[in-house]
């Protein structure tokens, strides 16, 4: 984002077969703005259609995108939510990382998901 933009960043992420896409797609990286704006997500590309997802919540009712928020306010922070594993049929506790992009209207957030012993996607 610092050294090619905004636009740039949002094209690389949005993208399933980025550099920021890994094990099988079930870890990616997600660009918001403070606004709680989806603005890139390589998985869910259908959230960016949204105004905002502040109302948006996980399978148990947690508003997780105002923790994410909560989070870039601090200028990073983990979130705890349950979300649904990527190709799969199932939710697990996801624990997502929130960064926020330093002078900027910006964050990411990276997250894993919590499997049993044994368990793999």
């Amino acid at each position: 984002m610092k050294s090619k933009g905004i636009d740039t960043a949002i094209k690389e992420i949005s993208s399933q077969n980025n550099r920021f896409v890994w094990n099988d797609g079930v870890s990616y990286v997600f660009l918001m703005n403070m606004d709680c704006r989806m603005l890139a997500h390589p998985i869910h590309p259908e959230m960016t259609k949204s105004n905002g997802l502040l109302e948006t919540k996980d399978v148990n009712g947690k508003p997780m995108f105002v923790d994410f928020i909560n989070a870039a306010k601090k200028g990073k922070g983990w979130v705890k939510y349950d979300w649904t594993v990527p190709g799969k049929d199932v939710s697990k506790p996801k624990h997502t990382f929130i960064y926020r992009v330093p002078d900027t209207n910006y964050f990411v957030g990276a997250g894993f998901y919590v499997m049993a012993p044994g368990e793999f996607y």
